[in-house]
């Protein structure tokens, strides 16, 4: 089994949230998008904890997030994965190593603007979980059609399993003791669907 490792775990700041930025060889943009998002949280007094994950990077990412570490040691937590596991995993491993009960995660390319991360956060109360779009035009920049085309379909195929289940693709905040984690098993970004389809099988509320 691969050996993982968390350092400095975030102390308590005035914001119940952490922000999970998984990374696999995003070296060149992680810091910026760690910046744009939490200068969005600063402008309303508000500093959230954060798990930056390495999942098994092979470029500059591992000395960018000490880098962000270092400059933001009161608010940042580091696990690294030592070979890649899937965004599914780093996601997982993000929400576990999270100091406070609210969590939510933001990929580390910036295709999700951190307004809409703050949104939610701010919407919260009264629900377990909290889902959002982001605009297909910021996706494509990050992403290309047919990665854009399978997510669609894997959202219609839920959708017809769940009428329930809310439209989103991808922003989401959680407050996790209401799910096992340790219980997750996508490894995809797909994760997002398998959280909120256990959190609907407990018949619990979402929005």
């Amino acid at each position: 089994m691969q050996r993982e490792t968390m350092m400095n775990q975030a102390e308590n700041s005035s914001c119940d949230l952490t922000i999970v930025i998984p990374s696999y060889n995003e070296g060149e943009c992680l810091e910026q998008t760690f910046n744009e998002v939490n200068d969005v949280f600063l402008k309303e007094s508000l500093r959230p904890n954060y798990v930056l994950v390495d999942d098994g990077s092979s470029d500059s990412t591992p000395q960018e997030i000490e880098k962000i570490r270092q400059k933001h040691k009161d608010q940042v937590s580091v696990v690294t994965h030592l070979t890649n596991k899937g965004l599914g995993t780093a996601i997982k491993s993000g929400f576990i190593a999270a100091p406070t009960d609210w969590v939510g995660w933001v990929p580390s390319d910036g295709q999700i603007a951190p307004a809409g991360v703050l949104d939610l956060y701010k919407k919260r109360n009264g629900y377990d979980v909290m889902t959002g779009k982001v605009s297909v035009a910021a996706r494509l920049e990050a992403d290309n059609w047919f990665r854009l085309i399978l997510s669609k379909g894997s959202r219609v195929v839920m959708k017809m399993l769940h009428p329930r289940m809310p439209s989103f693709n991808g922003i989401i905040i959680l407050h996790k003791p209401e799910l096992n984690l340790n219980a997750l098993m996508c490894t995809t970004g797909f994760v997002n669907m398998e959280i909120l389809d256990r959190l609907r099988r407990k018949k619990r509320n979402y929005d």
